[in-house]
């Protein structure tokens, strides 16, 4: 934990140990897996990371910091839609195990339990190795930062829109769908609103691993 307590609180005060790993699992999820994150520029929109879940919020006051009470939650599709294209790791899936009537004793659970458990294990293996090895820079140097703008608007600009998670993009799209009636009732509305993004960099040369609207 003291590798995942550097980045700092974002404007909604959520905890730095929080962000830390959120901006982690942004960036290692895809290389682990072998998928590429972002749009494609077709209408499915490309595999994207979802809204980011602050279920801390609930089990930090149950189970305390001690306990594993600093908890979030984010998920990928990767199912039939993207899966298969885009992900060059093979994850186990539970119907390839499901009980075919052959057998009673639960050993087909049991068998896709191990792969999920073994998955989880892998995955832990990597971000444990990428904090102690200094991710991929040959100097191993992981530095970590966050950046102040004064609207959405400015960071989508500087940033690009990748920095952006599929339930941040829904949001986005009402607001200014919103912002659009208001303009045409009441005239100019300035809505701007600051946001931080975080970022993650590896090697001499800070070459950027990942970066997420926080």
């Amino acid at each position: 934990q003291d590798y995942i307590v550097a980045m700092s609180n974002n404007a909604n005060e959520v905890p730095a140990i929080i962000t830390t790993a959120h901006l982690l699992l942004r960036g290692i999820v895809p290389a682990f897996l072998g998928c590429a994150i972002g749009d494609n520029g077709d209408s499915s929109g490309g595999v994207k990371p979802s809204a980011f879940q602050l279920t801390y919020r609930k089990d930090l006051p149950q189970l305390g910091p001690e306990n594993g009470g600093y908890t979030g939650k984010i998920s990928w599709n990767l199912g039939k839609r993207h899966g298969g294209d885009c992900c060059a790791l093979s994850l186990p899936r539970e119907e390839d195990y499901e009980n075919d009537g052959t057998t009673n004793d639960g050993s087909d659970n049991a068998e896709w339990e191990g792969q999920v458990e073994e998955f989880w294990k892998a995955l832990e293996s990597c971000v444990n190795s990428f904090i102690q090895n200094g991710g991929s820079g040959n100097d191993g140097d992981i530095s970590m930062a966050v950046k102040e703008f004064s609207s959405e608007d400015e960071a989508l600009e500087e940033c690009g829109n990748l920095i952006m998670d599929a339930g941040q993009e829904a949001s986005r799209a009402k607001r200014l769908k919103k912002l659009q009636k208001e303009k045409k009732k009441e005239g100019n509305v300035d809505a701007a609103v600051p946001v931080t993004a975080g970022q993650i960099t590896v090697g001499g040369n800070n070459d950027v691993f990942s970066l997420g609207l926080l």
